[in-house]
């Protein structure tokens, strides 16, 4: 029975560690794009240090030239 109860806390325990793997939302996630500016089409600020831009919707085809 003390094999059985091994194998059992075993389980219990690899369980826990991926329970947060499936809570995870599926389509969603965070990409960081590093780069640099090549044409100035705008004034930016050297005070401005964090900006977002909304690119839009960009496809991997689009990104991988």
């Amino acid at each position: 029975m003390f094999k059985g109860q091994k194998t059992l806390t075993a389980l219990a325990i690899s369980l826990l560690f991926t329970a947060p793997v499936y809570a995870a939302d599926e389509g969603s996630g965070e990409i960081h794009f590093k780069g640099e500016v090549i044409e100035a089409p705008c004034e930016i600020h050297q005070d401005d240090i964090d900006k977002e831009v909304e690119l839009g919707q960009v496809t991997t085809s689009h990104i991988n030239q």
